[in-house]
């Protein structure tokens, strides 16, 4: 993730002004057993990665501060279902409504029902995804409906991790989307939602005045029998840049931004750079 956003900052010659992450951070510091023996870990071991990047030292650390002069701001995450969940709430003042985690000071957790302004520009967050009955991966309904009760057109921007009813159908036939994500666009009226959790490029789609960006997963588990290419790179539509002053949004599929393969490797691609 660091090199694709350093990539697209050096090929554009633009420093972005604010980078969030749509969830599946895959926040697990301590991964614990049953972590550690699922099938997530199994496809593919850069799964455990958080923990290495909280924990770096010698040459991953020295790599990590090398890019770190690339961004001019910290890169903002909202939870999604692959999270530690208690390890996220026990980070920083629950009063706060994003924590610093890692000792780069390079990432934050944006807290559900944040909102926030930028550049004139509002933007607000909803981390979790719906599910049939309450558990820790769920919308929280707290900062659900203090996003709901925001006046229509007053967000600008929403960030969420789950993402409308209707937006595409699963291997069963079912229509994939949660209900609550559309009742909550139709009833706030964002210019824009970005979302992810399906791990595929979705969009852009319109829904009323909103425009929905499902963004792709960055790159597809090492195992995972549907790809078949060993060589596969970043997906395009991994990542997708916002002009505020424009108020105009596009997925990137630049392949001088995406090149970066499932064998990287960031410590000597940061030896390999000046940053600046």
């Amino acid at each position: 993730m660091l090199a694709v956003v350093a990539n697209w900052q050096r090929v554009y010659d633009c420093k972005l002004d604010m980078i969030v992450q749509v969830g599946d951070f895959g926040a697990y510091p301590d991964p614990d057993e049953a972590m550690l023996g699922s099938r997530f870990v199994r496809e593919d071991r850069t799964e455990l990665d958080f923990g290495k990047y909280v924990r770096a030292d010698g040459p991953l650390a020295e790599a990590i501060d090398a890019i770190k002069v690339q961004f001019q701001t910290p890169i903002r995450f909202i939870r999604g279902n692959h999270e530690d969940f208690r390890w996220l709430a026990s980070q920083g003042d629950p009063a706060e409504e994003e924590t610093s985690i890692d000792p780069f000071r390079l990432v934050r957790h944006i807290r559900d029902g944040a909102i926030k302004q930028i550049g004139g520009v509002k933007i607000a967050y909803l981390g979790g995804i719906e599910t049939a009955g309450q558990e820790p991966k769920s919308i929280d309904d707290q900062a659900y409906n203090r996003i709901l009760s925001c006046t229509p057109g007053e967000i600008d921007i929403l960030v969420t991790h789950d993402a409308p009813y209707g937006i595409g159908t699963d291997f069963h036939g079912r229509t994939q989307g949660s209900r609550r994500i559309s009742e909550l666009i139709d009833r706030v009226r964002p210019k824009f939602l970005f979302a992810g959790h399906y791990h595929q490029r979705i969009g852009p789609l319109s829904f009323g005045p909103t425009v929905f960006f499902g963004l792709n997963i960055l790159i597809p588990p090492r195992n995972d029998s549907r790809r078949t290419d060993p060589t596969e790179k970043a997906q395009p539509g991994s990542l997708a840049i916002l002009d505020t002053g424009s108020m105009t949004a596009g997925f990137v599929t630049d392949e001088r931004v995406l090149d970066v393969g499932r064998d990287f490797d960031f410590i000597k691609y940061a030896a390999n750079r000046r940053f600046g």
